[in-house]
């Protein structure tokens, strides 16, 4: 027994090791391809102004459609079926466990559907609820697709672009976001968009337990990475795969993805300065 035990917690210790390995080569590779699209950036000085400066970022790519989108006179991150997404966890409150998931798995992701519009899932039950009952429920549907539960807080639901909009006390949602544009055609990118708005249809919930591909539930990455998953090509086999490893979809996994390509980048300065650099086609 003594045997059994000391090899499984020699597992287990190499194991998190590995993980630590991996966590630590792909947060170096992701802050070198950020610091390398940055470097590209050109001052917008017609757009900037003394709050924000805007870099434009030539692309190696025909790109089919902006980057971003302005709407009502104000920029939004991404164009349709663009994935935004952060590296800080949900819970900056939590000191250790948010530095942990910030460094291991990322923090959110959300995918623009349109003007001022993401869609996206986060795992906060409301009020009454509990992580258990989303962990336990077996989701079915009846003959016109309805699903059997009446959760209303971790469940897929759009929201407006607040990705790098100030709030009224002056703070942002992260202090750095970047937006991510899958190497597809638009009208790929709308069917990613179609399947995803299906699924707010069929009132699918948040997926707590990450390291298991649950069919009816789904975390904010992997709700990214499967609705282009969903894209065929004339085989019947998924045109883009956002998690190349296969396991955990994290964010450091879609923004290394082979089929993705930093489109975006916002951060502010120490100085309070905004700073957004975006794709645009050779001139």
């Amino acid at each position: 027994m003594k045997k059994v035990f000391s090899v499984l917690l020699l597992i287990i210790i190499g194991a998190i090791f590995y993980s630590f390995g991996i966590a630590v080569y792909e947060n170096a590779k992701v802050d070198k391809m950020i610091n390398e699209f940055k470097s590209q950036g050109v001052l917008n000085e017609e757009k900037s102004t003394d709050k924000r400066k805007y870099y434009e970022v030539e692309s190696k790519i025909e790109l089919d459609e902006t980057t971003y989108i302005e709407y009502n006179g104000e920029f939004f991150m991404g164009n349709i079926g663009d994935i935004l997404v952060t590296r800080e966890s949900p819970f900056p409150e939590l000191i250790g466990i948010h530095q942990f998931v910030s460094y291991n798995f990322g923090g959110h992701a959300a995918m623009v559907i349109g003007e001022n519009e993401l869609m996206e899932i986060a795992g906060f039950p409301a009020k009454g609820e509990n992580i258990l009952q989303y962990v336990f429920h077996k989701i079915e549907y009846d003959e016109e697709g309805n699903s059997n539960h009446n959760f209303e807080g971790a469940v897929l639901h759009t929201a407006s672009n607040y990705f790098i909009r100030k709030y009224s006390n002056g703070t942002y949602y992260r202090n750095k976001s970047i937006g991510l544009r899958v190497k597809s055609t638009a009208a790929e990118r709308r069917m990613a968009v179609d399947h995803i708005n299906e699924l707010k249809r069929k009132n699918v919930i948040y997926n707590y337990m990450f390291w298991l591909d649950t069919k009816e539930k789904y975390y904010c990455t992997d709700l990214m990475s499967r609705s282009y998953q969903s894209i065929l090509d004339e085989n019947g086999k998924s045109k883009y795969t956002l998690n190349d490893d296969g396991f955990i979809t994290s964010v450091n996994d879609l923004i290394l993805s082979k089929d993705t390509m930093i489109s975006t980048y916002f951060e502010v300065d120490k100085n309070g300065i905004e700073h957004v650099y975006y794709l645009v086609n050779k001139k």
